[in-house]
């Protein structure tokens, strides 16, 4: 839960960012009911709110990930478990800074997208029923997003291992490219065909993520934020 120290900068930085104050919300319901609130402030101007709002986004993604986590049916250290979420997350918030793509469709994605696997195989509609897991959350309050970015969640997880699965949206794509560029952890190179924007593809992008990826070098804000030392398990 949030502290009420963090929960007064919140409201201050709301407060100027909307000319309008927060009636009746406490830690607990802006630890789970974000929606309206992380939007209005999604846009920094300086680098204090930046570095502010970036906490809010890393809140949001601790709290998805705790929740995945209390179902997730195999090994958090697992070859689909929190490294990898950390590393599409990374990859994903690079991408979406640079071509334009909703950071909190992402966010989401990131710890998402593999919540339902029962196998570290084969395991082909785990992408459905992620999907599904998606709707339920959502139902429940849980996801800060519109119908739009619900919509466009639902479809990235529902068809992020689908090979002949398409999409024009931009989000989607980084969705999708950022799962891809992680492929390093299974000793393999993504191919830049099998990517869908151009960023991905460039040779920077290839070669940095197929490091961090080979390497599952966790980023910084698992051991900062959440006091976590996964090291290379």
């Amino acid at each position: 839960m949030l502290s009420k120290k963090f929960l007064e900068k919140f409201k201050a930085l709301y407060r100027k960012k909307t000319g309008k104050d927060l009636p009746g919300i406490d830690a607990l319901d802006l630890d789970t009911q974000m929606t309206t609130l992380v939007k209005a402030i999604y846009k920094p101007t300086t680098k204090e709110e930046d570095e502010f709002v970036q906490k809010i986004r890393l809140n949001l993604f601790c709290t998805i990930a705790e929740e995945v986590n209390r179902q997730f049916k195999l090994d958090i250290h697992s070859l689909h478990g929190i490294h990898h979420w950390v590393h599409v997350r990374e990859m994903g918030f690079y991408l979406a800074q640079t071509i334009g793509a909703d950071f909190q469709v992402v966010d989401l994605f990131s710890t998402l997208h593999d919540s339902q696997r029962e196998n570290e195989d084969y395991d082909p509609n785990h992408g459905f029923r992620a999907a599904e897991y998606v709707q339920t959350l959502f139902t429940k309050g849980l996801l800060p997003i519109d119908k739009k970015q619900l919509g466009q969640l639902k479809f990235a997880c529902a068809y992020h291992s689908e090979r002949n699965t398409q999409s024009n949206d931009i989000t989607i794509q980084t969705c999708w490219d950022a799962d891809r560029l992680d492929l390093g952890r299974v000793g393999v190179v993504p191919h830049p065909n099998r990517l869908c924007t151009d960023a991905a593809r460039s040779k920077e992008v290839l070669k940095w993520a197929d490091g961090r990826a080979g390497f599952r070098v966790v980023p910084g804000f698992v051991k900062d934020e959440w006091g976590i030392e996964l090291g290379s398990q």
